[in-house]
């Protein structure tokens, strides 16, 4: 198994393996070791004293120190546990076969290489295990000495059984944790989903106030611009009508002059609620600039254009806005376009709906006026002055 560098990081947390492999083989192998005493093997200079001697009590800190200064402590580990299993399966031949030290060395070799390796690392356990005996019996000779003294069987039970016990609370302590991860895992997932959730929020409300008017909560130009070519793609398809209405508020220059720009704000909120209020579905109410407004209705024929105008410019007649305790008053004047009849471009509908509203100006305000046929010809021969012309020549503010 080679052993490659990982990060410091990385190495820590896998050296844990390395640690608690330490304390059960120092455990472990000293109980193995009284077992052998207590079965009063051998005499202390027989010939297999000095390896067991060194394989329970000095190999367990050597091996540890190895992977503890390997670059990976893990994949040494696992070098280790390998290691094990051939040495034991030597000493194991080397002492005659004892039936309970051959029997718990083996399985706790083995539970051990799987524990910590899986089945991978468990059949290259048993094959050195049984490599280890093989070669040993090939060069001292086999030997059967299976019997067990009773002293040291009851070492190796209890032995093992503190050995099972142990990993049982390792496995525990390591499920605690992993539980914990997952819930602190599941935590961070919601958190972050709570998070999206707020972050797609936001985004919906920046994208909604990017299209609003702060001041009446009606949409804006930028929005009138990416939904009106759209609208009249559909009408053209399936050949409805579509009506664009342009709503001043008459004397607007007055009402600032002589309330503020308060007072001001406050009839063009009282517009904009309205408007909010009884627009249909479909519709797209517009602040359009200043004290104008830009309405656009779709599938919605000439006469009921019209019908819908008065409606507006009635009850916004009858509005009385309070504005720093004063009462504000004030009227409509609205011009009405209808697709196909006077435009079908949106440059074509506003500037037909444009003239009809100053020709309800001119006709002395708080009123409705559908465009003309061909005013837009009449305009467009005229060329002269356009709007401000048109201003000029009424002799006073709109």
């Amino acid at each position: 198994m080679s052993e490659t560098a990982v990060p410091s990081t990385a190495r820590g947390g896998r050296l844990w393996i390395a640690r608690n492999n330490h304390r059960y083989r120092s455990v472990s192998f000293f109980m193995v070791f009284l077992a052998f005493v207590a079965d009063g093997w051998g005499e202390p200079a027989g010939p297999t004293w000095i390896p067991l001697t060194l394989l329970c009590l000095v190999y367990p800190h050597l091996v540890y120190l190895r992977a503890r200064h390997a670059a990976d402590p893990l994949a040494a580990e696992l070098t280790n546990l390998v290691m094990d299993s051939l040495l034991w399966g030597a000493m194991i031949a080397a002492l005659g076969f004892p039936l309970w030290p051959a029997g718990v060395v083996w399985l706790s070799a083995l539970l051990n290489s799987t524990f910590c390796g899986g089945g991978r690392v468990l059949a290259m356990s048993v094959l050195a295990m049984i490599g280890g005996a093989a070669v040993t019996g090939a060069l001292v000779g086999f030997e059967l000495r299976p019997n067990t003294a009773l002293s040291a069987a009851v070492i190796l039970v209890a032995s093992f059984s503190i050995y099972l016990l142990s990993i049982g609370l390792v496995s525990h302590w390591r499920y605690e944790q992993l539980r914990m991860a997952r819930e602190k895992v599941r935590s961070s997932e919601q958190a972050l989903e709570q998070q999206l959730v707020e972050i797609r929020q936001l985004q919906e409300r920046l994208s909604e106030q990017a299209i609003r008017d702060s001041l009446t909560g009606l949409f804006n130009r930028r929005h009138l611009e990416t939904i009106v070519p759209r609208e009249l793609a559909r009408r053209a398809r399936d050949g409805s009508e579509l009506a664009l209405m342009m709503i001043d508020i008459d004397h607007f220059k007055s009402i600032n002059d002589r309330f503020g720009h308060q007072g001001g704000d406050a009839v063009l909120q009282a517009l904009g609620a309205l408007l909010n209020e009884t627009v249909r579905g479909s519709d797209v109410a517009c602040r359009f600039g200043g004290e104008e407004f830009l309405l656009l209705l779709p599938d919605m024929p000439r006469a009921c254009a019209l019908e819908r105008a008065e409606q507006w410019r009635r009850a916004f007649a009858e509005l009385t806005v309070e504005s720093g305790g004063s009462p504000i008053r004030a009227t409509l004047s609205v011009g009405v376009a209808v697709c196909p009849r006077d435009g079908t471009s949106t440059e074509e509908l506003v500037r037909a709906a444009d003239l009809a509203l100053y020709e309800a100006k001119a006709r002395g305000r708080d009123r409705v006026v559908m465009a003309r046929a061909g005013a837009l010809d009449e305009q467009a021969s005229a060329a002269a002055g356009g709007r401000a012309g048109e201003l000029r020549a009424l002799g006073e503010d709109r």
